[in-house]
């Protein structure tokens, strides 16, 4: 993480306005959805969104008017979904609304040759005496419930204040599949979370998507980071395919020659600037014929 904190310094020094000022909220809401777990894909991306209760307010209106008038019902917008018309149609407006958010989308998008983020050159071994309260996982589950949550953490540290309540909505997959997983995903996320942050907090609240009051507003709000992860997993692929990646945000290079239009949309999106809602994209390669790993960001342009 402080190769992570060293890249976003670098890039926050080159332009002051990349991050959010948080300092007056009282609570923070953070959702977080993540992409490339499929066959094929190359990387997997895992998107947060974090901003503050006031402006998640002003989003509730203009999301449930927005569902209105596409005439989306109650179904659910997904990366994977947009294949319907009236949710592709209704994506540019959630997009939008998105951009009057107060806070940041943060991606980082990571090799899949990367076994493990925590041990040098193997995957976790659940068998590990520290691990033993936590047999019921697959290595590979576990793994990425170590990546979200210590990424999620990182962001935390950053971005929070003293006193805050923070509440986390996380995707409703292997990691928080019922709720004794998300029971131990709390503590997992309070124990991992105290490493990186010395202020005390006000509550720390832990759900998924699927805690809804019926109207789909968590849901809408994660969608904003299904979307993310999803436009990015694809665009790192095709990148690795093409054998085309972009080592710096230095390097200018075209998007993905067999990219899809609707990641081409989504990445369009992210490229804004001077807007309310900041992006941050981060991409942890693994370095051939090595165990060190390479971390860049990616600054995306619009065109």
């Amino acid at each position: 993480m402080n190769t992570i904190d060293d890249v976003l310094y670098r890039g926050e020094q080159a332009n002051s306005k990349r991050l959010p000022d948080l300092s007056s909220a009282e609570t923070l809401i953070v959702v977080s959805d993540y992409g490339g777990q499929h066959k094929g894909s190359r990387y997997e991306s895992y998107a947060f969104l974090i901003t503050d209760m006031n402006t998640w307010l002003s989003w509730e209106r203009r999301r449930l008017t927005i569902r209105k008038a596409f005439r989306v019902g109650n179904r659910r917008i997904s990366y994977k979904s947009l294949n319907d018309r009236r949710k592709r149609d209704a994506v540019g407006s959630f997009l939008d609304a998105a951009d009057t958010l107060s806070g940041v989308c943060m991606v980082f998008v990571v090799d899949r040759k990367i076994e493990s983020l925590f041990r040098e050159n193997r995957r976790i071994d659940m068998q590990d005496e520290v691990l033993q309260p936590y047999q019921s996982y697959a290595p590979a589950d576990f793994e990425r419930l170590l990546r979200i949550v210590h990424f999620m953490s990182f962001i935390i540290s950053g971005l929070s204040h003293p006193g805050q309540n923070i509440l986390w909505f996380t995707d409703q997959d292997n990691i928080a599949a019922n709720e004794d997983r998300v029971r131990m995903l709390t503590a997992i996320w309070g124990n991992i979370l105290s490493n990186y942050v010395k202020h005390d907090f006000g509550q720390l609240r832990c759900g998924t998507t699927n805690c809804d009051n019926g109207s789909l507003q968590i849901e809408d709000l994660a969608t904003i980071a299904d979307l993310a992860a999803g436009a990015t997993s694809e665009m790192a692929t095709l990148y690795s395919v093409e054998d085309t990646m972009p080592r710096s945000a230095i390097v200018v290079q075209p998007m993905p020659t067999k990219i899809s239009s609707k990641a081409r949309y989504i990445l369009r999106w992210l490229s804004r600037a001077d807007v309310s809602l900041k992006r941050r994209l981060l991409l942890i390669d693994s370095v051939s014929q090595s165990i060190e790993l390479r971390v860049n960001e990616l600054c995306l342009h619009g065109g």
